[in-house]
């Protein structure tokens, strides 16, 4: 077999895996965790970190650094990854850096691009194919660009920005904001200049196609319409072929993630912000129950899948309000602080005025803006009631001054509330009125292709932050129950595309262990189990609901812990035991989360069938106790506050 041609002073990690033919320079350096694909040509000093695999047929240009750690700030060394497809070329001094698990843990290249000299494209970028990135242009965070775009040399791209397919930008262009496909954009900040016309006819577009096109355009940015009008009329135009609905595909993530002016909002939208995958549960059945009631309702604001799916309007993905303890926050708080005057400026300054918001847990970005919209004659109702009767109890004064109600989801924080004088609504929670469904172990078993063995779940959070901190643990307690009990079943859900990447890269860590990694299927991930070990929040009601043994885990920063624990006024954190008013599952936090102690735990409740099922007739009870109908109960409340609001104040509603 032919070998290598690698020069002699280049330097290999030997756990790099190289094709027979790859070509590698002098003086080049070839990390551990590095795949080079067939026909690969590195020039000299090239330096390529992993995790990092790159396809066949690529030429990188001498002095590129490809796979390097990134340079956001939040960044702690997890093991991230970058790949590159085939037929790519990279040209000198190009920067490409490795992805985050604040995003999909990878950043991400396609085929047949051209790189040309000094290029950095940083964390969480997608290219597609056929990119050609001129000279000097820098690609900040999280930048998705579609195929054949064409960046001008020089342009400068600013963090989550999409730039659609056939696109194109002038040298020295300023990108602050999406540019939808085919259109040409030029200028700090950039702005439309028309549809990039003879790039689409190099590529073989037909004159209808680019007649459609351009008719598209004057719509679209000649005729003064909002956007969301301007995509319901090009949705009537009836054409033939696909470019018509690639362009109205980047629109419409435009107008999820823009603040632009122009976006348009009618006088019958209830804004809602929800800041994690739980939100995003009680937000879709909120908005499932209202529209049963309100066809004619708009939502807009925060939100998740669930909430889209029902044609809710995302301004910015959920995943960047989801982030977890007091030290965590102040890595991200000039983002958060910049996100809520933008949504603040969106609700209080347009001539037309939300119907009302609903904020959904989230309390600290929430209640500010809940505040603001208050003044500003908006009713405001708080979903998931701040957890001020456990800690942090000064809060209550902010509650107070933000929201018209509190929609409580636990029965004993009404009367909290009404010591206080705050209006407060006990609604149950939806969950405990779907779970557990028809959904019986053997068919999750089955669906989920296990056998009639014991099976133990694992969810170890929906957040970044509580994946990189728990995640290793679990995994660690895993392996040594299923060194002891070879028949043992391992399951670990993954909550969404971000959080099953971020799992993916960490299981390689574990080779040894037999064990299923599945993408958003919790719920039957839970009914197939026999025990779960579980990140204290909504997923511990959820095993409760399954009645579930559980043993469940938490773990901050330890300053975050400190400032948290001094303010705890309660002898629990997770929500079996806070229901119960007493100790029913096992809770480990911060140093007490140990790999060996949390297996002893775990074997008990696989073991011994007396513990399990003294677990099991309590979640009965408190099942029982949530059960009443919390998504038409929440609608109930949100029409009544603005009914109440209306009657009194007129079209307004004052604090």
């Amino acid at each position: 077999m032919t070998q290598p041609l690698i020069h002699e002073t280049a330097i290999i990690d030997t756990s790099a895996r190289i094709a027979a033919d790859v070509e590698i320079g002098p003086y080049t350096v070839i990390g551990a965790n590095v795949e080079l694909g067939a026909g690969t040509k590195l020039e000299s000093h090239v330096v390529i970190k992993g995790p990092t695999s790159i396809g066949r047929n690529n030429h990188i240009f001498q002095f590129s650094s490809i796979g390097e750690a990134c340079q956001d700030m939040k960044y702690n060394g997890e093991p991230t990854r970058l790949e590159i497809g085939d037929h790519n070329v990279i040209r000198e001094g190009c920067t490409l850096h490795r992805g985050t698990v604040q995003d999909a843990g990878v950043t991400l290249i396609g085929n047949h691009n051209l790189l040309m000299a000094n290029v950095h494209v940083a964390h969480d970028c997608v290219l597609g194919d056929y990119v050609i990135v001129a000279n000097n242009v820098a690609l900040a965070g999280h930048v998705k660009v579609g195929d054949y775009a064409i960046l001008g040399g020089f342009t400068a791209v600013h963090q989550f920005c999409h730039i659609g397919p056939h696109c194109m930008t002038g040298a020295g262009s300023v990108v602050l904001k999406d540019i939808p496909a085919f259109v040409m954009a030029n200028g700090n900040s950039v702005s439309p200049h028309g549809m990039n016309t003879e790039g689409l006819k190099r590529r073989g577009f037909s004159e209808a196609s680019i007649k459609i096109l351009r008719q598209a355009y004057k719509i679209v940015y000649r005729q003064g319409l909002s956007l969301d009008t301007a995509i319901d009329h090009l949705q009537e135009l009836s054409v033939e072929g696909d470019e018509l609905s690639v362009l109205i595909a980047s629109l419409k993530i435009r107008a999820a993630v823009s603040f632009a002016s122009r976006l348009s909002m009618s006088d019958n939208t209830i804004v809602i912000v929800a800041g994690e995958a739980s939100g995003d549960i009680l937000g879709a059945g909120l908005m499932r129950a209202l529209l049963k009631q309100r066809p004619d309702l708009k939502f807009e604001g925060i939100g998740g899948p669930q909430m889209i799916a029902l044609g809710f309007t995302s301004l910015v993905p959920m995943e960047r309000l989801s982030v977890m303890g007091l030290v965590e926050v102040l890595g991200r708080l000039p983002e958060l602080l910049l996100l809520r005057r933008r949504l603040i400026k969106r609700y209080t300054q347009t001539q037309t005025h939300p119907m009302a918001m609903v904020g959904i847990d989230a309390p600290d970005f929430n209640l500010v803006l809940e505040t603001q919209l208050k003044l500003n004659n908006i009713p405001t109702v708080h979903y998931v009631s701040p957890s001020v009767w456990a800690w942090r109890e000064d809060r209550v004064f902010t509650v107070a001054k933000a929201c018209h109600r509190v929609l409580a989801l636990l029965p004993f924080e009404v009367p909290y509330y009404e010591r206080h004088q705050i209006p407060a609504t006990f609604v149950g929670h939806p969950l405990a009125d779907v779970i557990p469904g028809p959904l019986t172990l053997q068919q999750a078993r089955h669906q989920l292709q296990l056998k009639d063995q014991p099976v133990l779940a694992l969810l170890p959070g929906s957040r970044a932050m509580e994946v990189q901190k728990l995640a290793p643990d679990f995994l660690a307690a895993a392996a040594i129950l299923q060194s002891q009990m070879p028949h043992l079943q391992l399951v670990l859900a993954a909550a969404n595309v971000q959080r099953h990447q971020q799992l993916l890269t960490l299981l390689q860590s574990y080779p040894q262990l037999k064990i299923a990694l599945v993408l958003e299927q919790s719920h039957r991930v839970l009914a197939a189990a026999d025990a779960a070990l579980v990140a204290s929040g909504t997923a511990t009601l959820e095993a409760l609901l399954f009645e579930k043994p559980m043993v469940v885990c938490y773990r901050l920063s330890p300053i975050s812990y400190a400032l948290f624990k001094r303010k705890l006024k309660v002898p629990f954190v997770s929500l079996p035991n806070l229901l119960a008013g007493h100790k029913v599952v096992e809770e480990l936090l911060q140093h007490q989360v140990q790999p060996q102690r949390i297996a002893n735990h775990l074997q008990t409740l696989l073991v011994d069938q007396a513990a399990a099922q003294k677990q099991r007739s309590q979640f009965q009870d408190i099942h029982q106790l949530l059960a009443c109908g919390a998504d038409v109960g929440a609608a109930k409340a949100v029409i009544e506050v603005i009914n109440q609001c209306n009657k009194e104040f007129g079209s307004g509603c004052k604090p």
